[in-house]
């Protein structure tokens, strides 16, 4: 423990009296549960956002491994029309715990899924051009809540 030496004056008196001092202040408790708090604060949403694009990038993944298979369908079939789950070679994944649905119709690949309760999806579609090359451009419901 550590002790301090206190001088009181009283009616011209001087006297030491030795104190000891005992635990934290209330201003102290106050000022650690404060920062607690605002680490807390910044902590959980940073969290819970890296948890939902964990979760949903299974869905991106799978979507990202069918590109190769649309794009060889599109380079045979010099159309973009017959390349559908099940059909020209192209498979399906099968749904998982956080991807609920997973198609391909016509080229565009898209994978449902629920994070944190909520649906979302995201949608590859491909864009063939006149030299046989594809150009993907993502959209769905996941864009705009930043997980893709």
């Amino acid at each position: 423990m550590q002790q301090t030496l206190a001088v009181l004056s009283w009616k011209g008196r001087c006297r030491m009296i030795l104190s000891e001092k005992k635990g934290f202040t209330l201003i102290e408790l106050m000022i650690s549960i404060a920062i607690v708090g605002m680490l807390a604060a910044i902590a959980i949403p940073s969290y819970t956002s890296y948890l939902a694009k964990s979760h949903f990038s299974e869905m991106i993944r799978a979507a990202e491994s069918e590109k190769a298979a649309v794009a060889t369908c599109a380079q045979i079939t010099n159309s973009l029309t017959n390349c559908t789950s099940g059909s020209n070679g192209i498979t399906t994944p099968q749904p998982t715990q956080n991807m609920t649905a997973f198609t391909i119709n016509a080229g565009v690949i898209t994978a449902t899924g629920t994070v944190s309760g909520a649906s979302y999806t995201y949608i590859l579609t491909p864009t063939l051009s006149a030299g046989g090359s594809l150009t993907w451009s993502p959209s769905g419901t996941c864009v705009a809540a930043g997980l893709c």
